[in-house]
């Protein structure tokens, strides 16, 4: 960590382990390799380690062995001033390399709230922000993810957008772009090859239209990545289901974008998810789909899953799930295994506008789902509501209370704990809909619906939340943008604004000067357009062509609902009534279905699913154990709280088993040492863990080595019958720029003596201007003028930082 070029000033900016990168299960390459990427998430570490779309680039990509790709997060603001104040440029996780060495850095552009973001990312890497202005050294910068399909408010930032699911092609592009770029080719000649391929758009080399690119089976693994250092914000194995969506809701931009739906082997999820336990030690394992409950062999997958996982202490859950529909055994499964809230997402209030938007649900449906979820344990249902939709109403409005008001009344009857949570959002005509054409509702008429709601809902016990209209607004400007809102981003940019999807952070009196300095009307953004209208995001084709979405947008306005495609007729089938083979329905969006072909494949799937079986377990003994490590390294970076997280993750990669806490929210059975400051290090730290043993199994401590991180290495491991004792006072060794003796009329309270210690010897090191290794006693009750290494810096008149201070028994 020392050669690191952020090292000396890590300690001063939050969450350090946002930039040191070496977590477990990531991938350095050496080269000559034939190509490099940085994939970039325009958002802090805890947000970018979350996304699963990240992970599958990243581990396809290194497979290949002349290829590497490697990852990099927008920095907060603390890190920002540092690196411009130091001059220094943002660097890469993986091997600390400026972006501005790769060979293409790649944005993964999931909302229009990232783009300054996007900018921020380009500054510090000291790539041009303008692709104009480019020269042929610097890298190719390409976009991808949802916003790449409506480009042009970031089109002149960019060289190029990848239109699609990029899995099977971002490889030979990775090559083709090093490969150019070795023989020095003009920049110029590696964008037009770019722009020859498929799923690619150049805006400098424009082409009428460009077909999005999407993968016909979904094979390729989900679960691997690198196991984040802090707490990410979706900290877990997460598993695809499924890709693309059957339920036509005519506001939903995903589930146009991501057609055809194509659904993952249920043995092949099983597998890999248990493999990704072992693998990673995650404690939560999570399903996710556009629609998990519309996978055909959900209620058999979970099922294998809980059985076994729950002995162990894992838990499962399933993003989005709606209960309509869904199998008793799925929620028997889920609130066996510590999953305590359902999310139900009626949309709308009334049964008129919630045809219109073609959501084929009841309020029969919604009240039976609510019903059964709170007769099944789940003691949290949230529901999910959006205001500002077309044609609606004051009355619609007073739906949405009534609709709550029963639901929250279902719970009060079942006898649990139950807690309901009314979430409200904002409607935005999104691209590719069929509402795309539509006008955003006004502020003040949102705000009307809004305090309907909330006076509807006043002493209910209902939690209600509402999104943030001018956010809502912004997000709709910026989706169906053009080009010339570029430099109204540009100027944000200047202005200072970053992080505008926070809303803590978000600056709209310096977005508002942006638009009037440029002298262009945001609102222009938000109002019906015309249906013969050229639209900016016309080049892209996802599929499903125009027709197809101007008759969707007849239906709604004619109050018709249809059923869902890509399912037998007669609403929500059974697993039983897909093994019938029966041809699916099938509207002719555009994508080019085979409503035989869907209706095998997804048969097989129920035929799968029907084999799937639960492993079985091992039966174990609880036994103690004393661990004895280092805390150096990165890991010297780890927070208490982080640490926490990690250790019981090492056990299980160790093969351990750990015993949990009893109660609603089992924890395991671990007891720690004294906690650390962050960046101090410990050659002697040690934790007691509860494991469950078989017969003949014990603690392999090289087991423990090969499942650890960087920093922590396990010297012993001990069975022991009863748990340790916490230290009365920590003694702490430093290199002193004066002997024992001399520091001892410094600080006599600290009681310096010479380190003797070996092992903290070796961790120190060598400094000519620091070469006396001493230890000092610090008392736990801490010291009035600041921190250990606060104080000697005081006292020696030096500068002395956490990595400093090293910890002994």
């Amino acid at each position: 960590m020392d050669s690191h070029p952020y090292f000396r000033f890590l300690h001063t900016v939050s969450q350090p382990l946002r930039y040191v990168g070496g977590e477990f299960g990531s991938v350095q390459k050496q080269m000559p390799l034939n190509g490099r990427i940085v994939l970039v998430f325009p958002d802090v570490y805890e947000v970018g380690m979350s996304h699963l779309g990240t992970r599958i680039l990243l581990n396809r990509v290194n497979q290949e062995r002349d290829l590497a790709a490697e990852r990099c997060f927008a920095p907060w603001d603390d890190m920002e001033r540092e690196l411009l104040a130091r001059n220094l440029p943002l660097l890469s996780l993986e091997t600390a390399t400026p972006l501005n060495r790769f060979d293409i850095v790649g944005f993964s552009l999931q909302h229009e709230l990232s783009y300054t973001n996007v900018l921020l990312v380009l500054h510090l890497s000291r790539i041009p922000l303008l692709a104009a202005e480019r020269l042929d050294q610097d890298p190719i910068v390409l976009g991808g993810g949802p916003c790449a399909l409506h480009p042009e408010p970031v089109a002149p930032f960019f060289d190029a957008f990848f239109l699609g699911e990029a899995e099977e092609d971002l490889p030979d592009l990775i090559r083709l772009v090093g490969q150019m770029r070795q023989k020095g080719a003009p920049r110029h000649e590696v964008l037009r090859a770019l722009a020859e391929r498929r799923g690619i758009y150049c805006p400098s080399c424009p082409r009428d239209r460009v077909r999005k690119v999407y993968v016909n089976r979904l094979d390729g693994p989900t679960c691997d990545g690198p196991v984040p250092w802090n707490r990410a914000v979706f900290d877990r194995v997460s598993a695809e289901l499924a890709r693309g969506c059957s339920e036509g809701c005519r506001f939903c931009e995903a589930g146009f974008t991501y057609r055809p739906l194509r659904d993952r082997s249920p043995a092949q999820v099983l597998g890999e998810t248990i493999e990704a336990v072992r693998r990673y030690g995650y404690e939560e394992v999570s399903l996710g789909a556009l629609s998990p409950a519309d996978y055909p062999a959900l209620a058999p997958l979970v099922h294998a899953l809980a059985k076994t996982l729950t002995p162990e202490g894992i838990s499962l859950s399933v993003s989005s799930l709606r209960a309509y529909g869904l199998d008793n055994r799925v929620l028997d499964d889920l609130a066996s295994v510590r999953a305590s809230g359902l999310t139900l997402a009626p949309e709308a209030g009334s049964q008129r506008l919630r045809d219109f938007i073609n959501k084929n649900v009841t309020e029969e449906d919604i009240l039976e789902a609510a019903a059964r979820a709170f007769a099944g344990g789940f003691q949290k249902l949230k529901l999910y509501f959006m205001i500002g939709l077309p044609t609606e109403g004051d009355e619609d409005a007073a739906a949405i209370v009534e609709l709550v008001r029963k639901i929250n009344a279902v719970g009060r009857a079942s006898g649990h704990r139950a807690e309901v949570t009314a979430s409200t959002g904002v409607f935005v005509p999104r691209p590719h809909t069929p509402f795309q054409w539509e006008g955003m509702a006004r502020p003040e008429v949102v705000a009307l619906r809004q305090q309907i709601i909330k006076e509807g809902l006043r002493r209910t016990g209902v939690k209600i939340k509402f999104s943030d209209t001018r956010v809502s607004r912004l997000e709709c400007i910026f989706a169906r943008g053009d080009r010339r809102l570029a430099r109204v981003i540009l100027r944000a940019f200047q202005a200072g604004c970053r992080f505008d999807g926070w809303a803590d952070r978000l600056r709209l009196d310096l977005w508002d000067a942006a638009f009037e300095a440029e002298g262009i009307d945001p609102d222009a953004y938000t109002r019906p357009i015309p249906t013969d209208a050229a639209l900016p995001w016309a080049m892209v084709d996802t599929l499903v062509t125009r027709e197809y979405l101007l008759r969707e947008r007849e239906l709604a306005y004619a109050g018709q609902a249809h059923a869902p495609c890509e399912k037998p007729k007669g609403g929500r089938p059974t697993p039983e009534q897909f093994l019938l083979e029966k041809p699916v329905v099938c509207y002719n969006c555009g994508v080019g279905c085979d409503p035989r072909g869907v209706a095998l494949a997804r048969s097989q799937v129920v035929r799968e699913g029907n084999l799937l079986k639960v492993r079985e377990q091992t039966k174990r003994r609880p036994t103690l154990w004393h661990l004895v490590f280092t805390k150096t390294g990165r890991a010297a970076f780890l927070s208490q709280k982080d640490l926490i997280k990690h250790l019981p993750r090492i056990l299980r990669r160790a093969g351990l088993v750990l015993e949990v806490s009893k109660g609603f929210h089992p924890m395991p059975r671990i007891s720690y040492r004294q906690p650390l400051p962050v960046g101090y290090r410990g050659v002697a730290e040690w934790a007691d863990a509860f494991v469950l043993l078989g017969p003949g199994e014990t603690v392999d401590l090289d087991a423990l080595n090969r499942a650890s991180v960087d920093g922590m290495r396990f010297w012993s491991a001990t069975q022991v019958e009863s748990q340790t004792r916490s230290d009365d006072s920590w003694r702490l060794a430093f290199l002193s720029p004066v002997p024992d003796e001399a520091l001892r009329k410094i600080v006599p309270s600290l009681d310096p003596r010479v380190l003797k210690d070996e092992m903290a010897r070796q961790e120190l090191g060598q400094d000519p201007l620091r070469p006396y290794p001493c230890v000092i006693s610090w008392p736990l009750a801490g010291h009035p003028l600041g921190r250990p290494h606060e104080v000697l810096s005081k006292a020696l008149s030096i500068e002395l930082i956490p990595w400093d201070m090293v910890r002994l028994m």
